[in-house]
């Protein structure tokens, strides 16, 4: 009996010690993002006219895309794509679509729309991408670019036109608040059975 109790025992800090593990993991783990700080005027984003940043990153780091501050016209129906090109781009070159991305993601219209509740109001947009290390000192160029018409009404607009940065997101989500208060609980179940 008395060992059947120490197995059970034994079993529960594993337990508890596995979830604070996974959520503290979690934590260590921030993504980081392409954007562009959100300062200046708003930008069109369609067939005559895009968005693109020129960055050098200073140590190696991996991004899961971008985040920018968007919206849409009240009749835009065509994609937005946003792309990451080796080396330094100009205008021109981006335009000329001449050069191929090593990684991009274009958002139908209607997946654009269906990231924020009001869609032709500026709200964080995020075009996820999968996770890619920029190494330190090589010349990347991210670019969002639209066949949509230059007409307001069909355009994307972006604030800001700034160099781009990099930013995390420290938030843990819901579940990984759950899971460390979860490993937490039996871990005082765990001394509390012992000290019994």
């Amino acid at each position: 009996m008395k060992t059947t109790i120490r197995k059970a025992n034994s079993f529960i800090p594993l337990v508890a010690v596995l979830l604070l593990s996974l959520s503290a993991s979690v934590f260590a783990d921030p993504i980081y993002y392409f954007s562009t700080g959100q300062s200046g005027a708003q930008t069109q984003i369609d067939t005559d006219h895009f968005s693109s940043w020129i960055v050098t990153p200073t140590n190696d780091i991996t991004i899961n895309g971008g985040i920018f501050t968007m919206k849409d016209g009240p009749k835009t129906i065509e994609p937005i794509t946003f792309s990451l090109y080796l080396g330094s781009l100009s205008p021109t070159e981006i335009a000329a679509g001449t050069n191929s991305p090593f990684s991009f993601i274009t958002l139908s219209n209607m997946e654009f729309s269906a990231q924020v509740p009001q869609p032709q109001q500026y709200d964080w947009h995020p075009f996820d991408v999968v996770s890619i290390t920029l190494t330190n000192g090589i010349t990347y160029t991210a670019s969002l670019t639209s066949a949509a018409p230059d007409n307001q009404s069909e355009a994307y607009f972006i604030k800001g036109n700034d160099v781009g940065v990099f930013i995390t997101d420290p938030i843990p989500e819901p579940s990984t608040y759950a899971l460390f208060g979860l490993g937490a609980l039996v871990m005082v179940v765990a001394y509390r059975r012992k000290v019994a």
